[in-house]
C-alpha cells in the first residue's frame, strides 16, 4: 500500500466521521401527525412464482386477452383460477 492510498483512506474515514457527527438527531413525529386516521393502505395479496408448465397455446391466448384488455397476464390467469375454484366450491 502506498503512502498516498493510505492518506486518502484516512481522509475518507475522517470525512465520514465528520459527516456522521453533523447529522442532526431527528425528533419523533407524533403519531397523530404521521398517519391519517381511518385511511389504510389496501393490502396487496402475496404472490409467488411457481414453476408450473402451462400449455403454450393457453399462454398465448392469455397474453392476447391481456393485451386487448390492457391488463397483465397474471390478472387473467388469477381470474381464471378464481372462476374454477368458485365453480367447484360446495354450497354450505
Amino acid at each position: 500500500m502506498s503512502k498516498y492510498s493510505k492518506s486518502i483512506r484516512t481522509m475518507k474515514d475522517e470525512e465520514i466521521k465528520i459527516q456522521r457527527a453533523e447529522i442532526p438527531t431527528v425528533e419523533e413525529i407524533p403519531e397523530a401527525l404521521s398517519t391519517q386516521e381511518g385511511k389504510k393502505k389496501p393490502v396487496a395479496p402475496e404472490r409467488i412464482k411457481p414453476g408450473y408448465s402451462i400449455r403454450k397455446d393457453l399462454v398465448r391466448e392469455c397474453k392476447r386477452i391481456a393485451f386487448e384488455e390492457d391488463r397483465n397476464i397474471y390478472e387473467n390467469i388469477e381470474e381464471g383460477l378464481e372462476m374454477v375454484i368458485n365453480s367447484r366450491k360446495h354450497p354450505s
